[in-house]
């Protein structure tokens, strides 16, 4: 009985079988985040870059109606996201005075005698659904530009 414990323990057929079955799973889990952050940050980046090129427009034209044309454009053109979920976006024109102390005014000049800043506000979001749903979690990718048109 002792002869055969003694031969058990000495004998190493398929340790390298069990060793792959103990970190095979630990390493499959870690590329599958890998694989999910990748692809989040991917989104974001095209997700900025279609605020970035509306951004670029707004310097030529203070029409929301065509900067949110352009909007809209651009992220029509990224095609589908990783998860199959739109992209969303919404382009704002606020006037706004350098002075807290005095309402907002789009014309002439502000209270304080400094003129008025006309500024629009980019904004393109993305519910971003991982590509392996079980280790990762859904979230509300945003980009948001403001430019100062005035």
């Amino acid at each position: 009985m002792w002869h055969a414990w003694r031969r058990f323990k000495r004998q190493e057929d398929g340790v390298a079988a069990i060793e792959f079955a103990l970190i095979a799973p630990i390493v499959l889990i870690l590329f599958v985040g890998m694989v999910n952050v990748g692809f989040r940050f991917y989104e974001e980046a095209r997700l900025n870059q279609a605020t970035r090129e509306t951004a670029e427009a707004a310097m030529f034209t203070r029409n929301v109606a065509s900067l949110q044309s352009v909007l809209n454009a651009q992220l029509a053109s990224l095609g589908p996201s990783v998860g199959g979920e739109p992209f969303t976006g919404t382009v704002s024109l606020s006037c706004e005075c350098y002075d807290p102390a005095h309402p907002t005014q789009c014309a002439g000049t502000c209270a304080n005698g400094l003129p008025s800043g006309i500024s629009v506000s980019i904004q393109a979001s993305l519910l971003y659904r991982p590509l392996f749903p079980l280790l990762g979690r859904t979230l509300t990718l945003q980009s948001k530009i403001q430019v100062q048109v005035r």
